[in-house]
């Protein structure tokens, strides 16, 4: 073979492999971007979730504040009518003592009576007989 038959046929040998590399650098280049994009694609997509769920406890956190505000009047409400009750029971169980004492002073003078009543009856018994 000639020098010049075997440098075309290099030339061809160099054009194929050139044209080869170059057909795998475009599939290589082509199959890389994809994966780029789907990467960018998820991230936006985790960027997406990300916010809805900071926005789901940002409003999650709104309505625990409200509620823990309620709470707070709540409890400011019942420690007052805690506080009202306990001074009605106190009063009721002030006039229960009075009248339990007033009773028992009545029953005492009415039992007193009674015998005193009873001895006078029997006196007039005796003295009739």
């Amino acid at each position: 073979m000639s020098r010049f038959e075997r440098h075309e046929s290099f030339e061809r040998d160099l054009q194929r492999l050139r044209i080869k590399h170059a057909e795998e650098f475009n599939a290589t280049k082509v199959k890389l971007e994809n994966q780029v994009q789907e990467q960018q694609r998820k991230i936006e997509e985790m960027k997406a979730i990300y916010q809805l769920s900071q926005e789901k406890y940002e409003y999650n956190y709104k309505v625990l504040k409200k509620r823990d505000e309620e709470n707070l009047l709540t409890i400011g409400v019942q420690k007052n009518r805690k506080i009202k009750l306990n001074d009605l029971l106190t009063n009721l169980k002030r006039k229960l003592e009075q009248k339990e004492k007033q009773f028992k002073s009545e029953s005492i003078q009415a039992a007193e009576e009674y015998k005193r009543t009873l001895g006078n009856i029997q006196e007039i018994k005796r003295k009739a007989k």
